[in-house]
């Protein structure tokens, strides 16, 4: 199985069943209710990651996984920080739009992500700060 969409179905956890789809590439857990990322380790094709419209704040589960994540969406959760996504050196699109970003030194950590093409962070509070779209713009420059 390369493709998996789970939308809609109200799950609250990834439980250890995500360990019997290993060659898994494109995932959707988008509009549930999870709060925290985790039994990604066997995961180890994984390349488009959707976990849009949940209950998620840490990301801390990437340090440790989903090294060739091309596309992840996080859009419309919880998230502060995002440190843990420097490790993601294949990362060419992130969504971390509607979340809780409001600090420029957290876009230091997505500068040196080498593929980095498509960002979007509409609707955080650092998108409301003057000098924002040329802050980011010249951190990428």
């Amino acid at each position: 199985m390369k493709l998996l969409r789970l939308s809609h179905n109200s799950i609250r956890a990834m439980d250890s069943s995500l360990k019997l789809i290993p060659k898994i590439q494109h995932l959707d857990l988008s509009n549930n209710d999870i709060s925290v990322i985790e039994n990604l380790d066997e995961c180890k094709e994984l390349e488009h990651l959707n976990l849009s419209f949940n209950k998620i704040s840490s990301l801390s589960c990437f340090s440790s996984c989903c090294s060739l994540i091309k596309f992840l969406v996080l859009r419309e959760n919880h998230i502060e920080t995002i440190e843990s996504l420097s490790h993601l050196l294949y990362l060419e699109k992130l969504d971390l739009s509607y979340n809780k970003i409001s600090s420029f030194t957290v876009i230091n950590t997505l500068v040196d992500l080498p593929r980095l093409q498509e960002l979007w962070l509409e609707m955080n509070p650092i998108a409301q700060k003057k000098g924002y779209r040329i802050t980011v713009h010249r951190a990428f420059m």
